[in-house]
């Protein structure tokens, strides 16, 4: 245990709202005293210094750059803490491959992009500086948000995921058919319920996706069919909320969620705001605005198998299921993508701008095959087990739209596909990184050149036009595709409080300027 002494020092720096923050550091001499030994470096221009991170105010560590220091071989990051960092040569990682990769996503839209290994900040991008705190919509990682928190409500013995969510709903609402899903069913998007983008992405004004569900079509047999659906996901939420309520009066879908997975994760309530419809309910197929610096603490949890500073959050039986295809789609879990197809399997993309089954192979062809991740509009968690790494993303421009575009393929150009030219590209370079890779492991990739998919600019124009009432019952509560029990104004029997969520904004900005006490877990 080490005390530090001053030797004077002032940096300054401009904090991503403009304000000023001026900092004093330390260099640094160690004495005998009862504090963590965990530092950071802190740069200003050419000048370094090491900073033990529980001296650091929050705002100087908003203000001041935070790059890989020391020779630690493993980090744990406690709740409260920043992450820990070291050097990339310490951990088997090529320093100046690294920032190459690093340097590519940044080029290609990406806000933030850090990489992690064996729990440590090994290196991030050139703009996390000045974006990492800024919440971003997650778009489809919130889905992946939803799906820890329906894990430890599965914990707690309070749903089933393979029961009929009959058992979970009002006796009112639904029809046998509707009733007869299954949580597993939504969570792996196999439900069978009938798809149209345009209301998918109606992000803001919708009355009750929960209950649009109830109004839809279900052409396809329950776990049949893999088809990438923003309605479901809500109805996950709407039985979560349901239950937690029955188990807990004093807690809705986000007070379980902020005191049983973020508090456990040290992610403060000022690091992001959640939409609900307007009805009341949390989205849960987009809707989560979490700045990028918690991604990585979202990333820890799933390296770890379920646990944070070796405390148990959700089980790791939980993440295992999260990582199991369906026979519908090998490539997508409960929630997340897997890059684990077989030759055989069927494997199928999100049908974002065409349906594509492919022959049983990784999204990410240059990755490991037991890569898997969240997937939102330029949102990722990246996890690959077998190297203990974590690499997380944040951007409004995919990594693959530029290399897409020029290479004529919708597919890679398109928002919110898995496993586009630019992913390849990002991957290909962090493995060529890696210089302890195992044998085994290497072995597991399929592809360590260029990106060589067939381009394709087909599209599917059905799942964005049918049904053709779908929009007006979204938007409107009308027509056959409205939202059952629902008008234009309300639903029945619900809070009816959507646009509150708007309250949650400027508690959030002082999360943006770093003015918070992480919590404790």
């Amino acid at each position: 245990m080490r005390i530090w002494h001053n030797r004077a020092l002032v940096l300054s720096a401009a904090s991503i709202i403009g304000v000023i923050g001026i900092a004093s550091a330390s260099l640094l001499e160690p004495s005998d005293a009862g504090f963590d030994d965990h530092t950071v470096t802190v740069v200003q221009g050419a000048q370094q210094l090491q900073v033990p991170s529980n001296l650091m105010p929050s705002f100087s560590r908003l203000a001041l750059s935070v790059l890989p220091t020391g020779n630690a071989t493993s980090c744990v990051t406690r709740p409260q803490d920043e992450y820990l960092t070291t050097s990339a040569a310490a951990v088997g990682v090529d320093g100046a491959k690294l920032q190459a990769a690093l340097d590519y996503a940044a080029a290609n839209g990406s806000n933030s992009i850090k990489v992690f290994r064996h729990g440590c900040l090994i290196g991030q991008g050139v703009r996390d500086i000045a974006t990492d705190r800024v919440p971003e919509l997650n778009a489809g990682q919130t889905k992946a948000v939803v799906a820890l928190v329906a894990g430890i409500v599965a914990d707690r013995g309070w749903i089933d995921l393979d029961a009929p969510i009959d058992a979970y709903l009002p006796s009112d609402l639904g029809d046998t058919e509707h009733r007869a899903r299954t949580l597993r069913q939504f969570m792996q998007l196999t439900s069978g319920v009938q798809v149209n983008h345009v209301t998918g992405l109606n992000f803001f004004t919708d009355i009750s996706r929960a209950r649009e569900y109830f109004s839809t079509a279900l052409p396809h047999a329950a776990g049949s069919y893999y088809e990438f659906d923003e309605i479901t996901p809500s109805v996950v939420v709407y039985i979560l909320d349901r239950i937690i309520k029955q188990h807990e009066s004093n807690r809705d879908f986000q007070a379980f969620a902020q005191a049983e997975l973020f508090n456990k994760l040290g992610i403060p309530a000022s690091a992001y705001f959640w939409q609900k419809d307007r009805a009341g309910t949390t989205t849960g197929y987009s809707g989560l605005w979490l700045r990028p610096l918690e991604y990585g603490r979202l990333g820890e949890l799933l390296r770890t198998g379920g646990t944070f500073d070796g405390r148990r959050v959700v089980s790791k039986q939980f993440i295992t299921q999260m990582r199991a295809g369906s026979n519908a789609n090998c490539g997508f879990g409960l929630y997340v993508w897997l890059n684990s197809c077989r030759s055989g399997e069927t494997q199928v993309n999100t049908d974002y701008p065409s349906r594509r089954t492919y022959p049983g192979e990784a999204w990410i062809q240059s990755a490991p095959s037991d890569l898997y991740y969240s997937l939102g509009l330029g949102t990722n968690t990246f996890v690959i087990p077998s190297l203990d790494i974590v690499v997380t993303r944040a951007g409004y421009q995919e990594l693959d739209t530029v290399t897409g575009l020029a290479n004529l393929d919708l597919h890679g150009a398109f928002p919110g596909n898995a496993g586009g030219p630019g992913d390849h590209e990002f991957f290909r370079l962090l493995m060529d990184a890696i210089t302890d890779m195992p044998v085994s492991v290497r072995a597991t990739i399929q592809n360590s050149g260029p990106y060589d998919r067939p381009a394709s600019l087909r599209v599917d124009v059905a799942p964005f036009l049918l049904p053709l009432t779908a929009p007006l019952g979204s938007y409107t509560a009308l027509g056959p595709n409205g939202a059952e029990g629902c008008n234009a104004l309300r639903c029945r029997a619900e809070p009816n409080d959507g646009i509150l969520w708007v309250l949650q904004v400027p508690p959030a900005l002082l999360g943006v300027i770093g003015l918070e006490q992480r919590p404790s877990g």
